[in-house]
């Protein structure tokens, strides 16, 4: 087995080699795009449905719900994606749901929060209809109001 020995000017070339190869790798940890980003950027925003008025009422009537508002619009429902940043200050992406009433020209807004999700495939922004918060939104949406629901 045949050993090889760095020495002298060629131990300068190979350290130098490295430095620039090794800052040239690390620069491939940053995210496209994110360097000239900042918190509340929209990355993407897909219309996934639109719910009836009719429907959002007939799954209040299935469930008893005595309901004291009336629900008159349907609801466009869009998945959003954005960047924000974690408490540390880093930018990171998180996801959401709009609930976009149709045809209301004055648009008062609702951002409703909840606890932490595990399970991410019943986040509001999949779909509203796997869970109370998401179903709510649908609700406040339908009575005229613009809805966001963070995941």
């Amino acid at each position: 087995m045949r050993k090889y020995r760095i020495s002298g000017k060629n131990w300068i070339i190979f350290a130098i080699a490295f430095l620039v190869f090794f800052q040239l790798g690390c620069e491939n940890d940053i995210k496209p795009g994110i360097e000239t980003s900042e918190a509340g950027d929209l990355i993407q925003a897909s219309t996934k449905t639109t719910y009836s008025a009719s429907n959002i009422s007939a799954i209040l009537n299935a469930f008893d719900a005595d309901f004291p508002l009336e629900v008159k619009h349907s609801v466009d429902f869009v998945k959003i994606v954005y960047y924000t940043s974690d408490p540390s200050g880093e930018l990171v992406v998180a996801s959401g749901a709009l609930m976009i009433p149709k045809e209301v020209s004055d648009l008062p807004s609702i951002c409703y929060h909840h606890g932490t999700e595990t399970d991410r495939s019943i986040v509001a922004s999949v779909n509203p209809l796997t869970n109370a918060e998401g179903f709510a939104g649908l609700i406040m949406a339908s009575v005229g109001f613009l809805t966001f629901e963070p995941d």
